[in-house]
Formats: structure tokens, sequence, C-alpha cells
């Protein structure tokens, strides 16, 4: 996990839950260069976003949007709403 901006003074961290999942947290203070940095990553094809759109509707679709990004049996991601139609 990286965290960008760590806006309190102090915070709770579910520390045992982390350990036992062995999850690396890793802090950013300033989002100086933070973001030319990603950009290059993705441009050079090395970070792939893709996978993490989980869910696409078509604006149609927007209830059945909000509530799969609302609802944590979804496992949604990112849930995008296309302003086309869905090509099958």
């Amino acid at each position: 996990m990286f965290i960008i901006g760590v806006g309190k003074s102090f915070q709770t961290i579910p520390f045992m839950h982390a350990s036992f999942r062995e999850i690396d947290i890793r802090f950013q203070f300033r989002y100086h260069e933070t973001y030319p940095k990603a950009i290059t990553l993705v441009s050079e094809g090395l970070i792939d976003l893709k996978p993490l759109v989980t869910h696409r509707f078509t604006l149609e679709q927007a209830q059945e949007a909000f509530d799969t990004a609302s609802t944590p049996a979804a496992r949604a991601v990112k849930v995008q709403l296309l302003d086309d139609v869905l090509e099958e």
C-alpha cells in the first residue's frame, strides 16, 4: 500500500492485519514529483492501469454502477461510467 500525503499527526493503522497479510506500507509525505513519475511509468508501459477498472457501465446503467461501487461484495476497484455504448 502506498499512502500519499498523510494529513493528521496521528493515524490508526491496523498493524496486525497488515502484518498477517504481509502488506507493505510506504508513505510519501509530499506530492512533489509524484504525478510526473506516475505518468512516466504508465506512458512507458511499466504499469498497466486497465485491470484497476473492474466494472464498466453505460450512462443508462448509472444506478447499477453506483450500487456496484457501494457494495463491498461486488469487489469493485474502479467503476467507470461510459458516455457511449459498451462494446460486447
